[in-house]
């Protein structure tokens, strides 16, 4: 999240597993899952392309408490 929170634009699924899997131990299935769960629970907007998924907030206020309280 801290990741998203630092973006201006929407962040690619597979930049974003890249991304935290330098930070933390964790596999493919467990961050997409992680990323599948925070937008079904309406926290991420997803924008599917042709052959990529990206993730943002869905709010600019989630963004900003993310921001303070994570960076």
């Amino acid at each position: 999240m801290r990741i998203l929170c630092k973006s201006a634009e929407p962040i690619t699924s597979n930049k974003l597993i890249n991304l935290v899997k330098q930070n933390i131990v964790a596999d493919d299935s467990e961050i997409s899952g992680m990323l599948r769960e925070l937008y079904e629970d309406m926290y991420l907007d997803r924008l599917d392309d042709e052959d990529t998924i990206s993730y943002s907030f869905r709010y600019s206020l989630l963004k900003k408490w993310w921001k303070l309280n994570y960076t």
